[in-house]
């Protein structure tokens, strides 16, 4: 069960002395030390600013937490307050003049259903309904949903397409977007007005006693993003469950990368964000396993062959991650498929893929299907020849964005539109411009 309460006493502290936050957050730290008792590490481990979040396996325990928090508080002359737990018996234990009478609460950010037993994010109180759109409003509206575990990056990934449309577009701050453009922004702004009635199970864990746990992480990727999402497996005697707890969403750079080469990107983030819930969960994981469906990162990940820089860099990476058991999965399968393409909220709503992954993965581990490096179709010509189509593909970008100057505007605009304004000397100009033109002549001879 989930154990919500509030030190009123440091709150009131900190709102008489902005200053000493450090020094209160400082003395609560050294006196819980001081008791040498896993309630009191548990405190310490679940203190956010004034107020506790932490929980208990059963009533018992819940409120021996309850008396044991109070007694250590009080030796301090604090108080703990405003109780409130999604168990009706632990409730009715706690004094009146102790417990919060509410049905929502909200924690780090979002709102907890205590009867449902349910969080939902919260609407921003930016997002209104605007008849104009630009780009300034456009990235308030985006940048005022607070999602940091990813819950529903698949929905607010459409969002943040549009914004890197509107940045290439060279819009100004305050200049009135396109009329379709203004057209998909009140489609998303829809989708945004009703995140708060989406309401998704606290509970990730539903088992007790010994209990094996592993991490789950699935990788993709797409012309207009990369993603990760993690899932946590529960597993038990014959009984497994398996939630998703996290996930991470990023654009494709504007610079064109190939889709191998945003595959690799996104198994390097998912191998960061492993981590990242390893050290968060505080739940002793077994193994830790990652999928991908792209062949090529696999085949690069095992060559022997000299790799590009940008291929090399990635898969030194990859590889200190030693603990983590990389295998492919079809795209079909694969949850993170979703995360990096664009959905709406009610569609996102029903897709159990998203929420609960692949279907195998409530079967006995030993069952999973297990696609070896055999069954890959792809050669090792045909990596070659990704990865000198990637480097041309590079080289000849940077080329045309150099050299693509038009003629009309030669005569009026200086060299490769480098503003003499912004130098404090003429030297400096004229060098950065025989610094460009060699540049461009080396660009040619490699690539003819």
């Amino acid at each position: 069960m989930l154990i919500i309460f509030r030190n009123t006493d440091f709150a009131e502290y900190l709102s008489v002395s902005s200053a000493c936050p450090f020094l209160l957050g400082a003395i609560v730290d050294y006196h819980l030390k001081s008791y040498n008792d896993e309630i009191a590490e548990k405190l310490r481990n679940n203190i956010y600013v004034d107020n506790v979040i932490s929980g208990a396996e059963n009533t018992s325990e819940a409120i021996k937490l309850y008396t044991t928090s109070k007694s250590m508080y009080a030796e301090a002359s604090m108080n703990l307050r405003e109780w409130i737990t999604n168990s009706e018996v632990v409730n009715e234990f706690i004094p009146k003049e102790d417990r919060a009478f509410t049905n929502s609460v909200k924690v780090l950010g979002h709102c907890w259903n205590v009867k449902e037993d349910t969080i939902n994010l919260s609407k921003p109180k930016a997002v209104l309904d605007q008849q104009e759109w630009t780009k300034r409003s456009v990235l308030k509206c985006i940048a005022s949903v607070f999602d940091p575990l990813g819950l529903l990056s698949p929905v607010l990934l459409r969002g943040k397409v549009l914004l890197q449309s509107l940045w290439q577009k060279n819009h100004d701050w305050d200049e009135e977007i396109s009329t379709e453009d203004q057209m998909k922004m009140s489609d998303i702004l829809l989708d945004i007005n009703k995140i708060d009635t989406f309401h998704i199970p606290r509970k990730v864990c539903e088992l007790h006693g010994t209990v094996t746990y592993s991490l789950l992480c699935f990788c993709d990727a797409s012309e207009k993003a990369y993603s990760a999402v993690i899932y946590l497996h529960t597993h038990q005697a014959q009984t497994s469950i398996v939630n998703m707890v996290f996930s991470k969403t990023r654009l494709t750079p504007v610079k064109k990368i190939t889709i191998p080469g945003l595959e690799l990107l996104a198994v390097v983030i998912g191998l960061r964000c492993l981590k990242f819930v390893r050290d968060q969960i505080r739940v002793p994981v077994a193994q830790n396993y990652l999928w991908t469906d792209s062949k090529c990162v696999l085949q690069w990940i095992t060559s022997q062959k000299k790799l590009s820089v940008f291929v090399k860099n990635r898969v030194t990476e990859i590889k200190e991650h030693s603990n983590v058991n990389l295998s492919y999965i079809p795209t079909k399968e694969n949850p993170a498929d979703v995360a990096s393409r664009e959905t709406t909220l009610e569609k996102l709503k029903s897709n159990t893929t998203w929420w609960y992954g692949a279907k195998w993965l409530l079967e006995p581990m030993p069952d999973w299907p297990v696609y070896s490096d055999q069954q890959s179709d792809i050669t090792e010509e045909e990596i070659e020849e990704v990865l000198q189509t990637e480097e041309k593909s590079n080289k000849e970008t940077m080329l045309v964005q150099l050299t693509n100057v038009d003629n009309t505007e030669r005569a009026s605009n200086p060299p490769f539109d480098i503003d003499s304004n912004k130098y404090s000397s003429v030297t400096r100009p004229t060098r950065v411009t025989a610094l460009v033109l060699r540049f461009v002549r080396k660009l040619k001879k490699s690539v003819v």
